[in-house]
């Protein structure tokens, strides 16, 4: 496999992105992935990644911890360990963020990703000595399946990527040592590779950890000429060195996960979420132009499963692979093991396997068993190559492949993919210009990811309440003791004496509030409590539907 299939893959990938994504592209500065269907923009999970990616960029040249931001909940501030971070692709996003500022940072990352996972999933169809045409066959299937394209409109640290992949292929080629091959090298690659993935999201390495486990159940074939063998994984010296690559490459999230742990006090059962059904998987995407709205959160069905769809004619390819290709078919067997992870057959609300999940912590992050899907989608996607290959020998056969390759494209279709542009109120464009320093406090506050998120890292300050994905309760406490006030005022429980709520606004380090009303409740206590503070003023009226408090008073 040379250097130069790799680039052209790349470049398939990053069309297909554009094509796929269309009008992302077209105006990368403007506007973020966002389906209103699922959740209004005030609540959308790009938030967080817009935060996350400055963040990223801030910790660059200084001494702070990655994992831990002093610029949120003040004055204590909170660890990130337990956050939907990403932080490597932050980092990575940092040029890009020279080049055309945040946002356009985050929509290109989205690019970038489906072609970095459609070239890594080339590369280990490669490895099983497939054609090219059967390589990018699956790495386009793969990589945009619904599934992915859903989840880049909510949650990009389970988004396509490179990692799962490449640790399928590190492991295959361990698996498949011939006697002049050094074992120690791909178990220093695989654990490179669970390093990287741990800085990119922990639930993901998850994912990763047992398709691995899988694949070495299963036990495939590089190729013809040489047996794969289990044993050849159970050796001291490569195991060794894949844990030492992996410590040592994602050290800053582990050293801060453990601390973490240990300072939690541990955490409650979380609710159990919807399990899919066995309908769910077959039918079409949710984000279908034609099949609008199927998946899409309603008492029934969550957004989480709006790209549940495995495609018809996906399933078929792999079925041929199946039945007339010897080498498909471990991968078929643990794409069942792993499908079954997914659909977690059972009574509602909740299927056998999360049900036993519940019970046991940190397994409880397991509730959602749709997230086992993209580890079961690779598996029918490489079975899927070989029967797609054993297809185009024959005369006839490329006709049924080419047939079926149209259904697959219309399953897979969507468009237009859904986009939010956004304009920041006149307030928060004030406050990027203002000399008075400060954090700035957006209230009212809601759990999970908020609109506020998005304004105060456009004008580049720190968010002093903010979301993070699983809070630890007894840092929280700490905060609470700390500012008391400034805690009830932010997650809107009680209205605080206007000189006590100074006090805290200042101890945090505050120096302006945003104001947005909603229309929920009567908005007169809070209007009174922030007009009596001494040292602080209020600005003109802008037509934007949001207040501005800012100090005067240094």
């Amino acid at each position: 496999m040379r250097a130069r299939e790799l680039f052209l893959a790349l470049l398939v990938g990053l069309t297909i992105a554009v094509v796929a994504t269309w009008p992302l592209a077209s105006d990368m500065s403007g506007q973020l992935p966002h389906d209103a269907r699922f959740a209004p923009f005030a609540g959308s999970d790009m938030n967080i990644w817009v935060w996350n990616f400055w963040w990223a960029r801030e910790v660059v040249g200084s001494t702070s911890s990655p994992f831990f931001c002093d610029q949120i909940f003040p004055p204590t501030g909170h660890s990130l360990a337990f956050h939907t971070h990403t932080f490597l692709w932050g980092l990575v996003s940092i040029p890009l963020q020279w080049m055309g500022g945040l946002i356009f940072s985050v929509n290109a990352m989205i690019l970038l990703l489906f072609a970095a996972a459609t070239t890594a999933t080339y590369a280990l169809v490669r490895e099983l000595r497939m054609r090219p045409v059967a390589a990018i066959f699956v790495g386009l299937a793969w990589s945009f399946s619904p599934y992915f394209l859903q989840k880049g409109l909510v949650h990009l640290n389970l988004f396509a990527s490179p990692w799962l992949p490449l640790g399928l292929l590190f492991l295959l080629r361990w698996l498949n040592r011939r006697g002049t091959e050094r074992s120690w090298s791909t178990a220093l690659g695989l654990g490179l590779v669970f390093g990287l993935c741990l800085l990119t999201g922990s639930l993901q390495t998850v994912y990763l950890a047992i398709a691995c486990l899988v694949l070495i159940l299963v036990c495939p074939h590089r190729d013809e000429l040489q047996e794969p063998s289990r044993k050849s994984v159970f050796q001291p010296l490569p195991i060794l060195v894949a844990l030492i690559a992996c410590a040592l490459t994602a050290q800053p999230f582990i050293a801060e996960w453990a601390r973490e742990v240990q300072a939690s006090g541990g955490y409650g059962a979380l609710a159990q979420e919807y399990h899919p059904r066995l309908i769910d998987f077959l039918r079409p995407s949710g984000l279908h132009p034609l099949f609008a709205g199927i998946g899409a959160e309603s008492s029934e069905l969550r957004a989480e499963h709006a790209g549940l769809s495995i495609r018809i004619a996906l399933l078929v390819f792999a079925l041929i692979g199946l039945f007339r290709v010897r080498a498909a078919r471990p991968w078929f067997y643990g794409f069942g093991l792993l499908f079954l992870l997914a659909w977690d057959p059972g009574s509602e609300p909740e299927g056998w396997l999360s049900s036993l999940y519940r019970q046991v912590q940190p397994l409880d992050m397991l509730r959602v068993p749709a997230r086992f899907l993209p580890a079961a989608m690779l598996f029918l996607a490489i079975a899927a190559g070989y029967g797609l290959q054993s297809l185009l020998d024959q005369r006839r056969g490329r006709v049924v492949a080419g047939s079926l390759t149209l259904v697959l494209l219309f399953e897979s279709w969507v468009g237009p993919y859904p986009t939010h542009s956004f304009q920041a109120p006149e307030a928060v464009e004030r406050i990027a210009a203002s000399s008075i320093e400060g954090l700035v406090l957006t209230v009212p506050y809601h759990s999970g990811a908020t609109e506020s998120m998005f304004w105060q890292t456009v004008h580049q300050r720190g968010v002093p309440v903010s979301y993070v994905a699983r809070t630890n309760p007894v840092h929280l406490e700490l905060i609470r003791s700390a500012t008391p006030d400034l805690f009830s005022f932010s997650l809107n429980t009680a209205m605080p004496n206007p000189s006590a709520l100074a006090l805290d606004l200042r101890h945090a380090g505050i120096a302006h509030v945003l104001f947005r009303d909603t229309g929920i409740g009567d908005t007169t206590k809070f209007y009174s409590v922030m007009d009596s503070m001494e040292g602080w003023e209020r600005s003109e009226d802008f037509g934007d539907g949001v207040d501005w408090w800012y100090r005067t008073s240094p």
